[in-house]
């Protein structure tokens, strides 16, 4: 007994260093996070021109330049042509562009200057843009270059820092309205038991219930966000796009408590924890290790994209994220198909201590 009454004294240091990892697991992306590798395109349109020590090609010298300095920064792509760079700028592959003009050369040589356009992908990610600009700046301050900014996927004016808030709140609220939904289905409204057949009856009416509180889930979440930060962005599209994320993962959870029951809520919620801080984060700027074992899979920083290229970039309901969002469903889908094949439900511990007491009585 006394043994015991002094193990009690450790709950709280225990509790302590648990919620100390916890709160590491969450904030690490972003504590850890450095401004790297941004993938920026960058192609010569300049056509060589005569002159007396023979033909010149400023634009290519420029290109080389600017690809072969030491800038931790920023990775160059250098597009083939502008038709490639405008193909990989629609498709959200850079978070920028440098073009160099066909005429390069011979404005300079006459005196006359010429700019180079440098296009900003401004709804990619508000956070990488923000700096990106000033940094674009400031290269060309440093190299003798003027550059002549454009911007596209412009942010809704007046948003400020709410344009890095927006996506952030809508995927989390996404996220936990989602499991608390999916979680009550499972064990709450139709909980599998009986048959094979009768489980499989079971699962099909919680297939209904969770295709229809999606539905409720993605309008209600952007309505309520849309309310708070006051944006005027496209309603049905956004809120179509958060059905289908609050769909998938509902099954993901559905599977998981269908499979291991209440326990199963570890794995969306280990997916949640470490999701957290990758909404927002760029892939680019986490550490190579964190990129291979963690964001390269992580539900959380695929729905931050696809929720982004609706709000800033025109994207539709089927967006970057979308294949992610189906790999999450059919590992829920795949869960369930687990548990229903099993001959009897499992039951937890607690819930047998329980029914054995009414039992008594």
């Amino acid at each position: 007994m006394e043994k015991l009454e002094n193990k009690k004294w450790a709950i709280p240091l225990l509790g302590a260093v648990g919620g100390l990892f916890l709160g590491l697991v969450v904030t690490y992306p972003m504590l850890s996070m450095e401004v790297k590798d941004i993938p920026v395109a960058i192609v010569s349109l300049d056509e060589s021109a005569t002159t007396p020590l023979g033909e010149k090609n400023i634009g290519a010298e420029v290109v080389e330049k600017m690809t072969g300095a030491d800038n931790k920064a920023i990775d160059w792509r250098k597009a083939g042509s502008e038709a490639e760079l405008n193909e990989n700028m629609d498709a959200g592959k850079y978070y920028a562009a440098l073009i160099v003009p066909e005429d390069f050369t011979r404005a300079n040589m006459s005196g006359e200057g010429a700019k180079i356009r440098a296009i900003v992908n401004e709804g990619k990610n508000p956070m990488v843009t923000s700096m990106l600009m000033p940094m674009i700046t400031a290269m060309g301050a440093s190299g003798g270059m003027e550059f002549e900014m454009e911007r596209v996927n412009k942010l809704p004016e007046g948003m400020g820092m709410k344009a890095m808030f927006l996506p952030m709140l809508s995927v989390l609220l996404t996220f936990i309205t989602s499991m608390v939904t999916a979680f009550l289905v499972t064990t709450q409204v139709v909980a599998l038991s009986g048959t094979k057949e009768e489980k499989a009856k079971k699962y099909l009416v919680q297939l209904g219930y969770m295709f229809a509180m999606a539905f409720v889930i993605g309008f209600g979440v952007f309505g309520v966000v849309s309310w708070i930060i006051g944006t005027s962005i496209e309603y049905v599209t956004t809120a179509l796009y958060l059905t289908t994320a609050s769909l998938a993962l509902m099954l993901l959870v559905n599977g998981s408590v269908n499979l291991l029951g209440k326990k199963g809520m570890a794995i969306p919620g280990l997916m949640f924890m470490l999701g957290m801080g990758l909404i927002q984060v760029p892939y680019e700027f986490l550490p190579t290790w964190h990129q291979i074992l963690v964001a390269s899979w992580e539900p959380m920083r695929f729905i931050g994209e696809g929720i982004r290229s609706v709000l800033y970039q025109g994207g539709a309901v089927w967006n970057v994220a979308s294949p992610a969002l189906i790999v999450v469903g059919v590992l829920g889908v795949g869960l369930s198909l687990v548990s229903l094949s099993k001959k009897q439900q499992r039951i937890d511990k607690r819930e047998q201590k329980i029914r054995r007491k009414g039992g008594k009585k």
